[in-house]
């Protein structure tokens, strides 16, 4: 059996409001939160900023098993390389969202009950990405995850996000320790999946 991680990202917030003609009261946290936990979301959010203009916030994703890269995907990439090579870069940089000298939050969530697959949605330009990934959940049953400290700061490489992780079945999960490095979890699980931001640079 494959399972299904879909990932939205969002830079930007949006008014949310009730349905029906006579029943249009509002959203409010409480609403937002039961219709998360009935529909298996996930939600996380992380401060970045750019203290320089034109900043543009790429995504990055690795999975590993068995402490070897199994499979990257790096939008920016993945865009650039579907465009002319005639074409400036900077074609292909507009399709992502510049990051502000004021605080942004990038917004992540994951639907964990779909199969084999990672979308990720700048909501600036409405562009979607969809990302595949084979988890064989007979293998790799239990997992978690675990947000990065992500304090302020200005984005100017690859910092990790979010980690999803896993061992086989059968096999104990500990709960990830809060000083593991990148480099040290990928080697103390079976299955896992990394969630970068990055600066897109020319």
């Amino acid at each position: 059996m494959k399972t299904r991680l879909l990932v939205l990202c969002f830079l930007t917030a949006f008014p949310l409001f009730g349905q029906g003609m006579n029943n249009n009261y509002p959203f409010d946290s409480l609403d937002v939160k039961n219709s998360f936990e009935l529909l298996g979301i996930r939600s996380f959010k992380f401060p970045l900023k750019s203290n320089s203009d034109g900043v543009k916030l790429n995504y990055i994703v690795e999975q590993y098993e068995n402490g070897k890269l199994k499979q990257e995907i790096n939008l920016y990439k993945s865009v650039l390389e579907k465009f002319p090579a005639n074409l400036p870069k900077s074609y292909a940089q507009n399709a992502f969202p510049a990051l502000e000298q004021n605080e942004n939050f990038v917004r992540v969530y994951i639907f964990d009950r779909a199969e084999n697959e990672v979308l990720l949605q700048p909501k600036y330009d409405n562009i979607s990405f969809t990302m595949n990934f084979d988890i064989d959940t007979t293998k790799f049953k239990n997992y978690q995850y675990r947000a990065m400290d992500c304090k302020t700061s200005e984005l100017t490489g690859k910092t990790p996000l979010l980690v999803r992780y896993s061992n086989e079945k059968g096999k104990q999960l500990m709960s990830c320790p809060g000083d593991a490095k990148i480099e040290d979890i990928v080697k103390m699980y079976g299955s896992v999946i990394i969630f970068y931001a990055d600066a897109i640079k020319d």
